[in-house]
């Protein structure tokens, strides 16, 4: 505890001094290329960087920038452990993003790919160096480290949660204790074996083996006991942290033709098939009324079915065996009850287990929303910290939210284990303040409300759309 308060009062120390000036974390090792020293001081220009991004040159190489140094990742890209996220950081520097998922370790593996140095940078703004250093700090003074009797409570929780609901179905004398009951318990302990998950996932409880390999803390936590792919997950939750908020791009948050997110939208809707057009004016006007009932109801059903799919065409079949162990644990729990209670049963676990769902948005919808080319500019941190939302807790609720409260803390820090997310808040703050960038925070109720207001006046710009493919061009430049 003396370590953490000295950790604690170091970095705050660092913040007061400064100047105002996938989810993957180790890397396969293929056979490394060799270039000779003269090579790798190469002089590289901004715009010679930029001409080696796949979306501005599919047949270049692929060229990456990470703390002033160019990298051809050409041979390295299609084994990333972390997925084709990669991709997204050709022709650009990756610094911020490269370190917020990466174990310190990795930099050792750099060198192999050198190139040259980048030598006309856009200038690096106060902010982001203060938070690099800040970063630095936490690695230095071990904050990334978990307590694994932290994380051995939370799992206790859940099961002693279920071990609820479970009692409530079999002891119960009335429909009313084994389904409502019964039922929501089991929906709470799904909702808290999730967050564990989460933050097994991050790579927030064990740090990964060098060379990659199966996250199978994340595996028991997210498949067998959540019911989720974990590849799937890891696939898409990186792009989320990468692109949040992103039009068209975050993994996440892409919901049309059921909901518009952001106005931003509406510049690729042609784009979107004539069914998912038409379906797009007939469901986005209502989505301030069916965002919470279809996060609630219908959001756990389809994670079932989306990992399923994915987990069978990626031939993952350690997720698939997974799946069916969580099917077969679940479905022995719902056999308990009498054949008329068991669909009521899991109608009422999965509604109270979809409350994640809710706090999942509300972490991010009603926030800013950036192009990739805005994104850039704004940098890491900020760009980050205007994208996401806090929600206020007190000692009380804090377990319900699960660390989903500090999902500002978590996006700038994301391998940072969840207890420490506390710690590290008042920092953030500090920063935010210092430099003038919002930090936003509410209650859980407030949240919601801003959304659906959101959610309300988005739903009138579908109506906007003269003709499927004609986009009212002022309706479209909020960056919301």
């Amino acid at each position: 505890m003396t370590d953490t308060l000295n950790s604690k009062c170091t970095a705050n120390q660092l913040i007061s001094s400064t100047s105002s000036s996938s989810l993957s974390s180790s890397s396969s090792t293929p056979s490394f290329p060799t270039f000779s020293s003269l090579s790798k001081s190469r002089p590289i220009t901004w715009k010679e960087l930029k001409q080696h991004a796949i979306q501005n040159n599919p047949s270049a190489e692929l060229w990456i920038a990470l703390h002033g140094k160019v990298y051809n990742i050409s041979t390295f890209a299609s084994i990333h452990p972390g997925g084709s996220i990669i991709y997204q950081y050709t022709g650009r520097d990756a610094t911020d993003e490269f370190d917020a998922f990466h174990l310190p370790r990795v930099q050792k593996r750099l060198p192999a790919y050198q190139i040259g140095v980048l030598v006309d940078h856009p200038q690096i703004l106060p902010i982001t160096k203060d938070y690099r250093e800040l970063k630095d700090v936490l690695w230095k003074e071990g904050w990334f480290d978990a307590d694994w009797n932290y994380y051995l409570q939370k799992d206790i929780l859940a099961l002693t949660i279920l071990t609820i609901g479970i009692g409530l179905m079999v002891i119960g004398e009335s429909m009313i204790v084994r389904v409502l009951l019964g039922g929501a318990a089991v929906g709470l302990a799904l909702q808290q074996i999730a967050f564990v998950a989460h933050d097994a996932g991050h790579w927030g409880i064990t740090p990964p083996k060098a060379g990659g390999g199966i996250n199978w803390l994340g595996w028991f936590h997210g498949v067998v006991c959540f019911g989720v792919s974990i590849e799937m997950w890891v696939d898409e939750h990186s792009g989320h942290h990468a692109m949040t908020m992103r039009p068209h791009e975050d993994p996440q948050f892409k919901y049309l033709p059921i909901f518009l997110i952001s106005s931003k939208e509406l510049d690729r809707f042609h784009e979107l098939s004539k069914v998912e057009q038409v379906l797009a004016k007939w469901l986005v006007p209502f989505q301030h009324y069916t965002m919470i009932p279809i996060s609630m109801i219908i959001g756990r059903f389809n994670l079932h079915v989306i990992s399923l799919i994915y987990a069978l065409k990626s031939k993952k079949i350690y997720d698939v065996a997974g799946l069916a162990l969580y099917f077969a644990w679940f479905g022995g729990v719902v056999s308990l009850l009498p054949t008329s209670e068991r669909l009521p049963f899991v109608l009422v676990a999965y509604i109270v287990a979809g409350i994640l769902h809710i706090q999942l948005t509300i972490s991010h919808l009603a926030t800013n929303s950036f192009t990739a080319e805005e994104d850039e500019k704004e940098q890491f941190f900020a760009f980050q910290c205007k994208t996401t939302r806090n929600i206020d807790s007190t000692h009380w609720d804090d377990w319900f939210h699960g660390g989903l409260q500090f999902q500002i803390e978590h996006h700038l820090f994301p391998q940072l284990p969840r207890h420490n997310l506390i710690k590290v808040k008042p920092l953030v703050e500090k920063l935010c303040k210092k430099h003038g960038i919002e930090y936003r925070t509410t209650g859980f109720f407030n949240a919601v409300k801003e959304c659906l207001s959101d959610f309300r006046r988005l739903s009138s710009f579908i109506g906007d759309l003269v003709h499927p493919h004609e986009i009212m061009p002022e309706k479209c430049s909020s960056s919301v």
